[in-house]
């Protein structure tokens, strides 16, 4: 029961807490490393999670402090590890500091408190079957590895303990020793900083060094990681993708595409990706041809409904789910395609989004949620960029009704215009026209009362 689920539910109460109380602190790191590292404070990397339903290991975005800056030299490539890891990094690295926004990774539900660390996805490929059976749990910020000897013992000894953790039985207690342990060790500074051991290495690096794998075999398993997830790039696929979600003017629109194997090489030769990475205008060039191309089904959703959705108490992930589900399910019906993949860029956890459909009919099931699924699917990807091009039309159309230029996004410029609509149509017309719930409205409002 603890395993299967008070662990979860603990996760999730402790790191929201924990994120409530040191959010001053996150934000003053997070201040002083932009400074030190001269950019970005932060570090994501991909890590292998735990293993899905069809027993392939979830793929996601660990967030860690940056400990190193990215100096580069004369040509352009980053320096030595040893010349880029300043005082400021050692520093966050030998107090544990660097782990702290882990704790993000925990509440959404990518770690736990307490499992195997997780490594990273070029290691798992180097990994035996036996090996990959630690991620049959969820990884972990603090594991039993990890408060027996960390980075001075090996990586088959880190392996050893991991699946001791799973195979003696996950306890609420056994869970709170390893708890204890890490924070004594941290105080302590045991273990903390990489000094040449040999799990100072990558997995595969260590296998070479100790001539367990050849170079020729290496290099084949760093490519198999590369395409770790790449099986839902090179496939029959629907996938669906929405826009506007983040725009005070305009609609929310979603769609999704039927792209099959023979369609990928002319999706490729438009430039067809993520639409957050196109600018406008090629949006509006590529994304009729490639209507042209697939079979799609897209969903407009009006502010004015929006909003009569939001005053029944309907949150903006369930609106999406049911959004979501209802071109997915019309696209699959009507179109009936051989796919091997439905697959929807991931923005609520399984169980969550199926939650979100309890009191809807028609439900499509067999979907696969990939986090940043739009980089990794061209149905996903297609769907982003004609949603996209959906979106901008409906914003002309919009602009023009009022004979006001609006801007996108829900930035400050977008406050300004706003005032000027309730000036020029009132209260009533902004409600109509921009999603009421947003920030900007009480600003907005705010002023026109001062």
């Amino acid at each position: 029961m603890y395993a299967n689920f008070f662990k979860r539910v603990l996760d999730a109460v402790l790191s929201f807490l924990a994120l409530t109380v040191l959010f001053p602190f996150l934000l003053i790191f997070s201040v002083i490393g932009a400074f030190a590292m001269q950019g970005n404070p932060f570090f994501t990397q991909l890590r292998p999670g735990k293993k899905r339903k069809d027993g392939t290991e979830k793929i996601f975005r660990l967030i860690k402090f940056r400990t190193m800056n990215n100096k580069k030299d004369a040509v352009g490539n980053l320096l030595p590890d040893e010349q880029r890891l300043n005082g400021y990094g050692r520093w966050l690295r030998s107090t544990s500091i660097d782990e702290l926004p882990e704790l993000i990774n925990i509440l959404v539900g990518d770690l736990s408190i307490v499992g195997p660390r997780p490594q990273l996805v070029r290691d798992m490929v180097f990994m035996s079957a036996e090996q990959r059976r630690r991620h049959d749990v969820r990884p972990g910020l603090t594991g039993l590895a990890q408060v027996s000897g960390r980075n001075n013992i090996t990586w088959e000894q880190k392996f050893e303990y991991d699946l001791l953790y799973i195979d003696n039985g996950i306890t609420f207690f056994g869970d709170l020793k390893i708890i204890l342990m890490t924070v004594g060790r941290v105080l302590k500074r045991s273990d903390t900083v990489r000094d040449g051991t040999s799990s100072d290495m990558d997995f595969g690096d260590w296998l070479v060094f100790e001539g367990r794998v050849g170079e020729t075999e290496y290099k084949e398993k760093q490519e198999e990681a590369k395409k770790a997830d790449e099986k839902y790039y090179n496939t029959n696929a629907v996938g669906s993708d929405e826009v506007g979600t983040g725009d005070y003017f305009g609609p929310i629109v979603v769609t999704a595409t039927y792209v099959k194997k023979e369609d990928i090489p002319y999706l490729e030769s438009l430039g067809v990706g993520d639409s957050k990475k196109i600018d406008d205008s090629k949006i509006l060039k590529i994304a009729p041809e490639i209507a042209k191309r697939v079979k799609y089904r897209s969903i407009i959703l009006s502010n004015k409904e929006y909003n009569e959705k939001y005053a029944k108490d309907i949150n903006m992930n369930k609106i999406k789910a049911i959004m979501h589900n209802k071109v997915l399910y019309q696209l699959m019906v009507e179109e009936k395609p051989e796919v091997d993949y439905i697959i929807v860029d991931e923005f609520a956890r399984e169980a969550r989004y199926y939650e979100y459909l309890r009191d809807v009919r028609d439900v499509q099931r067999g979907i696969t949620f990939i986090t940043k699924a739009e980089d990794k699917n061209l149905a996903v990807a297609s769907g982003s960029i004609i949603s996209r091009y959906i979106f901008l039309k409906e914003f002309d159309k919009l602009c023009d009704s009022i004979h006001i230029p609006l801007p996108k996004g829900a930035g400050k410029d977008v406050d300004t215009i706003g005032e000027e609509v309730v000036e020029k149509y009132g209260k009533d017309k902004l409600k109509e026209i921009a999603k009421f719930n947003f920030k900007n409205t009480d600003r907005i409002l705010h002023t026109m009362v001062m």
